[in-house]
């Protein structure tokens, strides 16, 4: 079973990314949960989203506190409380480019274009997790997308998870191991 926590802030497109990954899973014939964690449900106030994928059928219904991967979806990772928890060695730290020095971690990073394009960068973030971490296809998550949005707007989202392909990197931060 592969296990995602996103974090970010309402208005990031945490709760969207999660739904849209989950849907990915789901049309390439495999099983998956998604759900988002809410304090307060306003603009700013900090979101949380699970998502389970699995060949079988994905049982546990908790939190994920010990993920494969971690997606940090707002710029400012300070702003979240405690973004770094739980991952797992050799896991992927997801985050947006220039969101300052991450603490060493046994983990994989992987900096994600967020400042410099226009449009909601967690389509950005979602190319760049297929390309990288495998978890989804990109095919699935066009899919998915066309399920959502029509004409133009439709070809930008897709160019956005293009840019998710081809424009993040993996990162080593200061005193990070090399996994």
């Amino acid at each position: 079973m592969i296990e995602i926590r996103l974090q970010g802030l309402g208005g990031d497109g945490v709760a969207k990314a999660a739904e849209w990954i989950g849907k990915a899973a789901l049309l390439e014939g495999r099983q998956a949960q998604s759900f988002p964690f809410f304090g307060t449900e306003i603009r700013g106030a900090q979101v949380t989203a699970f998502i389970r994928i699995d060949d079988r059928p994905v049982r546990v219904r908790s939190f994920i506190y010990h993920p494969d991967i971690v997606g940090i979806l707002h710029r400012d990772p300070r702003k979240l409380e405690d973004p770094w928890a739980g991952i797992k060695e050799g896991g992927w730290v997801i985050l947006a480019r220039g969101a300052g020095e991450p603490p060493p971690l046994p983990a994989r990073f992987l900096s994600v274009p967020a400042g410099k394009v226009q449009g909601p960068w967690n389509v950005i973030f979602l190319g760049a997790l297929a390309a990288w971490t495998g978890v989804v296809s990109l095919p699935a998550l066009g899919e998915v997308m066309r399920g959502h949005f029509l004409g133009e707007e439709l070809q930008k989202i897709l160019g956005l998870l293009e840019t998710g392909v081809r424009e993040s990197e993996e990162v080593f931060p200061f005193g990070a191991s090399v996994v």
